[in-house]
């Protein structure tokens, strides 16, 4: 027997007036820390999860932006022999202004798995990599060009192969999930 739909959609008016994309920060955690591996408590349901449980010295940061700058996209896989999963992908896109800004490049994409919290552009917090983590991929990092209206912005692309499409980071309201998240940041 075969796998069976058995939740509704919960689609109503006020779901078709909102708008894609997503805001400009960025919420980073490794996956893998000196506190071993990150925990996550679920919400109401498997695709809510309500809580980042950190151990001692891990680590967690924010990489402000401006909104529609980054791009999340998932790609469902379904092989022929195997269990089918999905590829989160998300492309941070930020300027290097600075040494420390290059530094944290080379980091972000050194990192073997990391976890994404992301906002979207409705005010509901996405987040991604916690099962495998996200790691870098290849892919164009910047171009800089004559055009003084060209992207001269650094983008990285990430990539995580995991058994969910998204899941929604949620605390009983929008203040509470922004405070929290704020709360885990570290520098």
């Amino acid at each position: 027997m075969g796998c069976l739909l058995a939740t509704g959609y919960t689609s109503t008016c006020e779901t078709k007036k909102k708008k894609n994309g997503l805001q400009g920060d960025v919420y980073l955690f490794n996956l893998d820390g000196p506190g071993g591996k990150l925990a996550f408590t679920e919400g109401s349901s498997p695709s809510e999860i309500s809580d980042i449980v950190m151990g001692a010295g891990d680590t967690a940061f924010k990489l402000a932006g401006s909104k529609l700058m980054h791009t999340y996209s998932s790609d469902l896989s379904v092989p022929t022999r195997g269990n089918q999963f999905y590829m989160q992908n998300l492309i941070l896109k930020f300027l290097e202004d600075s040494a420390a800004d290059l530094e944290f490049t080379l980091e972000l994409v050194a990192s073997e798995s990391l976890v994404a919290v992301i906002e979207t552009y409705n005010g509901k917090y996405i987040i991604l990599g916690m099962k495998n983590g996200l790691s870098s991929v290849e892919g164009t990092m910047f171009t800089y060009d004559v055009d003084p209206a060209a992207d001269v912005a650094t983008s990285v692309a990430l990539s995580s192969e995991e058994d969910y499409h998204k899941a929604y980071f949620f605390d009983t309201d929008e203040a509470t999930t922004k405070a929290k998240l704020e709360g885990y940041l570290t520098a």
